[in-house]
C-alpha cells in the first residue's frame, strides 16, 4: 500500500473516532445526564424504575465507551505523527533562519 493510501486510511479511521467520541459525549450530556443513574429518584422517574438506558447501555457503559473511543483516537493519533515526522521535521528545519541551506532530503517531502 503506498504512502498515500495509508495516510487516507488513518485520516479516515480518526475522523470515524472524532466523530464517535463526540456522539458518546452528546448522549452523555443531553441523553443521559448525571443523575440518571438510578440513584434515588432514578433522574426523576420515580421510585424503582432503575436506571434510565438508551440501546440497553446505562451511562456509565456508555462513559466506558467514551473513554476507549478516546484511548484508540490517541494511538491512532500518535500512529498519524509517526507516518509524518519526516513532513514534521522538514516544515519545523524551514522555520530557521533563512541564512542556512535546506536539507536535500525535505525536498522530496514537499511533494507528499
Amino acid at each position: 500500500m503506498s504512502k498515500a493510501w495509508q495516510c487516507f486510511w488513518i485520516d479516515v479511521v480518526l475522523f470515524a473516532q472524532a466523530v464517535s467520541l463526540a456522539s458518546t459525549g452528546a448522549v452523555m450530556k443531553w441523553v443521559l445526564p448525571p443523575g440518571s443513574g438510578g440513584h434515588g429518584w432514578g433522574g426523576g422517574r420515580g421510585w424503582g424504575q432503575g436506571p434510565r438506558r438508551l440501546f440497553e447501555m446505562s451511562r456509565h457503559d456508555w462513559g466506558e465507551l467514551h473513554f476507549w473511543i478516546a484511548v484508540s483516537l490517541v494511538a491512532v493519533l500518535a500512529l498519524h505523527l509517526v507516518v509524518h515526522w519526516r513532513w514534521i521535521v522538514c516544515r519545523f528545519r524551514d522555520l530557521r533562519p533563512s541564512g542556512r541551506r535546506r536539507s536535500p532530503a525535505c525536498d522530496d517531502q514537499d511533494s507528499a
